[in-house]
C-alpha cells in the first residue's frame, strides 16, 4: 500500500488525522516534482546569436535565450554546462549528439530527426543595410541588382530562403561570413550592401559596430524558432523534464518580458512570440 492508500485509509478509521495525513502526502509529491534533475550536466554549445544570445568578453553568456536558461536550471535544479563554439560548429555538435540543446535554434526536418523543439517564437528573413543606401540599392523582395548580399554561417531559415540563396549565389553576388559580428563591421564600411538575416540575429553586432541608421526590409517568414532538446543525446526522463519546464509559462514570460525589454522596435518588425 502506498502513502496515499495508507492516508486514505486512515481517514476512513481515524477522521481527525484526514488532513494532516493527506497535506504531507501532497508535500511529499510536490518535493519529488521540485527537487526533480536531470541525470547529468546538460552539454549547451555556446555561440552569439544577436540579442538571443549574447557572450561577454570573459566568455560570460547573456541574452534573451539566457534569461529563460537561468528559469530552467531553477525550476529543475539542473546543471548546464556551455561550450564556446562557433555556431557552425555547434550544429554540428547538435545533430552528432555531442550537445544536448541548443538555444536560439530554427526549426528544420533534418534537425527534427536529431532533436524535439520547444517553440518561443517565428521570426522573420529580412535584408539589412544602411539607410543611406536604400535608394541606390533599391532592393526588392527578390534582392534584385548588381550589390553584394551577406549572409552568416550556420544560419539557415528553410526552403524559401535556400530558394533565395541559390539564386544570388548563381549570380556571384553572395558572400558567406562566419558570424554577425563580421557581417555587422563590413556593412559599416561599405563593404556589404545588405545582409540577408533574421533582423534579431544581427542585433547585437549592429548596436556595436554600426553607427549609421538602418533599414529592415522584411522578405519571408521564417520556420519556428525556440530551443532544441536532443533526442540521441538526451535520456527519455532528462528529455521530459527540461520539455515540461520550458513549456511552463514563466519561461515564456520570462522570455517575451526580456523581448520587450531588450530588442530595438527595428529588430522586432515581424516577429510573432509563441505563448
Amino acid at each position: 500500500m502506498n502513502f496515499m492508500s495508507r492516508a486514505i485509509s486512515m481517514c476512513c478509521s481515524r477522521p481527525q488525522r484526514c488532513w494532516a495525513a493527506l497535506w504531507l502526502g501532497v508535500m511529499i509529491g510536490w518535493s519529488g516534482v521540485v527537487h526533480a534533475r536531470c541525470s547529468r550536466p546538460i552539454n549547451v554549445p555556446l555561440s552569439p546569436v544577436g540579442i538571443y544570445v549574447t557572450v561577454g568578453e570573459k566568455g560570460t553568456p547573456g541574452g534573451i535565450d539566457m534569461a529563460v536558461m537561468d528559469v530552467i536550471a531553477r525550476k529543475t535544479q539542473c546543471r548546464f554546462n556551455f561550450i564556446r563554439v562557433p555556431r557552425i560548429r555547434a550544429w554540428k555538435m547538435f545533430m552528432s549528439g555531442e550537445a544536448d540543446l541548443m538555444m536560439a535554434a530554427i526549426r528544420s526536418a533534418e534537425r527534427d530527426e536529431a532533436g524535439e523543439l520547444v517553440v518561443f517564437s517565428r521570426p522573420i528573413v529580412a535584408a539589412i543595410g544602411l539607410r543611406s543606401q536604400r535608394d541606390v540599392l533599391a532592393p526588392d523582395s527578390q534582392l534584385s541588382g548588381s550589390f553584394p548580399v551577406n549572409i552568416v554561417r550556420g544560419y539557415e531559415y528553410g526552403e524559401q530562403y535556400a530558394g533565395l540563396v541559390s539564386v544570388l549565389d548563381n549570380q556571384q553576388r553572395l558572400e558567406t561570413v562566419v558570424d554577425p559580428d563580421t557581417a555587422a563591421k563590413k556593412l559599416a564600411a561599405g563593404r556589404a550592401g545588405v545582409i540577408l538575416i533574421s533582423p534579431l540575429a544581427m542585433t547585437e553586432a549592429i548596436l556595436q559596430y554600426v553607427t549609421e541608421e538602418i533599414f529592415v526590409l522584411p522578405l519571408m517568414s521564417a520556420p519556428d524558432e525556440g530551443f532544441y532538446l536532443s533526442r540521441r543525446s538526451l535520456n527519455a526522463q532528462d528529455r521530459a523534464l527540461l520539455k515540461a519546464a520550458f513549456s511552463d509559462k514563466e519561461a515564456h514570460r520570462t522570455f517575451a518580458g526580456a523581448f520587450h525589454n531588450r530588442v530595438p522596435a527595428w529588430a522586432a518588425v515581424g516577429v510573432q512570440l509563441v505563448e
